[in-house]
């Protein structure tokens, strides 16, 4: 079933990401100075934080379209659905994609492609359990999309 269709598709939303990013940005940047999430305080569990959310939140998260497609490739690998993950990880077209995409490949067992995609992320291939690689990586993908 993966024939021609996909590949196109794939094809174009790689071609077509960039654009809607650029696009969005445009359309966001009047409205730059007035939003602030970094340094609203809000409630967790009895301790104050800034702004972050912490991957347990992320994880119970209702939906993933409110986060970045590395992200989301990495809600949906939490959330028991390997393929939309892949799926998501490959769009992604970014070094945050590539890590997501070769952290999926080990932990399916592919560990050739997992280096591969290692490698694409410009990153090594951990020696810590997958569950602690997947931790690591939405701490890291959660503080980036802070920014």
């Amino acid at each position: 079933m993966r024939a021609g269709g996909w590949r196109f598709a794939d094809g174009a939303v790689r071609f077509l990401l960039p654009c809607v990013r650029a696009q969005v940005g445009e359309l966001l940047a009047p409205f730059a100075g007035s939003i602030n999430v970094q340094n609203e305080s809000r409630q967790s569990g009895g301790i104050e934080k800034e702004g972050r959310m912490t991957t347990e939140e992320f994880k119970k998260s209702p939906k993933a379209d409110a986060f970045g497609v590395a992200l989301q490739a990495l809600w949906f690998d939490a959330h028991g659905d390997w393929e939309k993950a892949h799926q998501l990880a490959q769009a992604a077209a970014s070094h945050e994609g590539d890590w997501v995409h070769a952290y999926l490949h080990r932990k399916e067992g592919d560990e050739g492609n997992a280096s591969y995609w290692y490698s694409r992320a410009g990153k090594t291939k951990p020696k810590v359990s997958l569950d602690e690689e997947w931790e690591q990586i939405a701490k890291a993908l959660l503080a980036q999309s802070e920014r």
